[in-house]
């Protein structure tokens, strides 16, 4: 988990801190567990300008949340409505990990 998060983003306060990640609450309530891990693969060749991810063998799906280096994304439902929660890509796992709630 990133240690190392902005606190300048809006909707930000160290309050809301939780394992050490700073999270936005302004999208809603809860849809999953932190910790949460999923196996994704870019859904496009080149991971590392990758800007949307897709579950490996699941239909659920990630986009990026500001800049590609800080690997922070946000799933996303059917309609393309971001759902709440922050999510950690770790490429070298080839997978996302809930991060905030």
């Amino acid at each position: 988990m990133r240690a190392d998060a902005e606190t300048s983003r809006p909707g930000v306060a160290a309050a809301d801190c939780t394992m050490g990640a700073f999270c936005d609450y302004s999208a809603g309530a809860s849809a999953g567990a932190l910790g949460e891990e999923v196996r994704v693969a870019p859904a496009r060749a080149n991971p590392s300008r990758a800007t949307e991810l897709r579950e490996v063998g699941g239909p659920r799906r990630w986009v990026l949340l500001g800049e590609p280096e800080e690997d922070w994304w946000a799933e996303v439902g059917a309609s393309g409505e971001r759902l709440p929660g922050e999510w950690e890509y770790d490429r070298a796992a080839g997978s996302v990990v809930r991060s905030c709630v």
